[in-house]
């Protein structure tokens, strides 16, 4: 037995709330987030059209369901917080489990920041106003003291939240998505009637991010990309010890897979919105063409506005999920004592993390001061600390039918199901750590940040292993 699992039969627990709505709106609203809203003008750029980037957010879903199954399995069978640092460690050993619990880390609290920066970014494009006093600018990008504060206060909402409760946090999340589902619906009502499918064509052009206009790289480059925003499903791991006594395990563990669908559905339905709305390469010389279309285009601001409030609401429930899912993390690590034991404290009355909250919080708060410049960098470093976890969860659950094959396993899935999910994100993390391939990390940047948290967690490893 793991001390974590200790950890969950001694009283040291989460609070036990939440059902499997509960799960699937903590998972969902971790997907789609933002993305769609702020960055579909770049999958355009990079897919060369709407056409090989919605294939690509459809063939990464067919990618990634066996990956959630398998997730699925183990999280149903040890439905514990910090999932799959318990699942490694079962599965193959204690230090492949540590790396798996660092690299997961790095991409669930980085994302805190890239949500908090984008926030800053929605903000000034829509309420101008916002773009003065400036504090300072990195690589060109100037940060702006009124967005700045507007920034630090929804992340003082989403701190607070999840130092109430998880409870209280997953209220807030229904409330949010909601609200973009609502917008969503509505202007896809006003796009069907004013667009035409013929803004569609041509299937593939030139652009500047794929200057050929190849059909093949810039489905690739999109590709590459989409674990970051199908990222989220594997936050309902991390919060499954917070499931009450009246949920069944098999419903945990298929409910990851119903997450990353219904968000490949939400994807394809928002890319074609945006492209039958006006000719997509001319969508392109918007900053934010989802939202800033319908006022450039049909003279509907108030349709802008109400997009821009989606999107808005997409941040925070992604901001929300990712922040519970890496306090979790860290209290999985603690646990184990792979990290510093502190972090495995829980509040005794809201039955929270405390020092793994106030940890990440510190980080979130940070990211608010980074500006715009660190968007996409932070995409593609958290797309390889997913896609690295991912590839050992599977790796563990294909390893436990050997080692444990008498395990109780409520959501048992085919032994075929893992080795695709082994596949798979072996595919898509070549496509990200391969030097030439489209989507490689870039140098010096992407990269040294990968090399300095693995130095950063190799010390760590090792520091913590010599204690006696």
């Amino acid at each position: 037995m793991t001390t974590q699992e200790q950890c969950t039969q001694t009283g040291d627990i989460l609070k036990r709330t939440l059902g499997i709505f509960d799960l699937f709106t903590i998972g969902f609203g971790a997907i789609i987030g933002v993305g769609w809203a702020i960055t579909i003008g770049e999958w355009f750029n990079k897919g060369g059209g709407p056409m090989p980037t919605a294939l690509a957010f459809f063939v990464a879903a067919l990618c990634l369901i066996p990956v959630a199954k398998a997730y699925g399995e183990l999280t149903a069978a040890m439905p514990v917080a910090g999932g799959a640092v318990v699942y490694v460690e079962k599965g193959c050993n204690l230090k492949m489990s540590y790396y798996t619990g660092w690299f997961l880390a790095l991409a669930y609290i980085m994302l805190c920041p890239w949500e908090v920066i984008a926030i800053a970014q929605l903000l000034e494009v829509f309420m101008p106003f916002l773009k003065n006093t400036p504090l300072y600018a990195i690589q060109g990008y100037v940060v702006y003291a009124p967005s700045l504060a507007l920034s630090l206060v929804v992340c003082g909402i989403v701190i607070f939240a999840n130092q109430k409760g998880i409870d209280v946090a997953v209220k807030l999340q229904k409330f949010l998505i909601f609200g973009i589902l609502l917008a969503v619906l509505i202007a896809g009502v006003v796009s069907c009637l004013k667009g035409s499918l013929y803004n569609i064509l041509p299937i593939t052009g030139k652009t500047f991010l794929n200057p050929k206009g190849t059909f093949l790289q810039g489905f690739l480059s999109v590709l590459a990309i989409t674990p970051f925003f199908y990222s989220g499903f594997d936050t309902i791991s991390q919060e499954s010890e917070e499931c009450h006594n009246g949920v069944q395990k098999s419903h945990i563990g298929w409910v990851m897979s119903v997450s990353i669908a219904f968000a490949a559905l939400f994807y394809i339905v928002v890319i074609f919105i945006v492209s039958i709305s006006a000719p997509w390469n001319e969508l392109l010389t918007l900053s934010m063409p989802a939202i800033q279309l319908y006022e450039a285009f049909f003279s509907l601001n108030w349709v802008t506005l109400l997009i821009a409030f989606a999107a808005f609401c997409g941040l925070v429930t992604t901001l929300n999920s990712f922040y519970a899912a890496g306090a979790r993390v860290l209290l999985a690590l603690g646990r184990s004592n792979m990290i510093h034991p502190s972090f495995a404290s829980i509040n005794p009355e809201t039955q929270t993390p405390v020092v793994a909250n106030i940890f990440v919080g510190f980080i979130t708060i940070i990211g608010a001061f980074l500006g715009k410049s660190m968007l996409l960098p932070l995409t593609n470093v958290c797309s390889v600390g997913f896609l690295f976890t991912w590839l050992m969860v599977a790796v563990a659950a294909l390893r436990l039918r050997k080692l444990n094959p008498n395990m109780e396993r409520p959501y048992k899935i085919r032994k075929t199901t893992i080795i695709i999910a082994i596949i798979m994100s072996l595919a898509l993390l070549s496509i990200l750590i391969i030097p030439g391939s489209p989507g490689a990390l870039s140098w010096p940047f992407e990269i040294l940040i990968m090399l300095v948290w693995l130095l950063l967690g190799t010390i760590q490893y090792r520091k913590q292993t010599r204690k006696p």
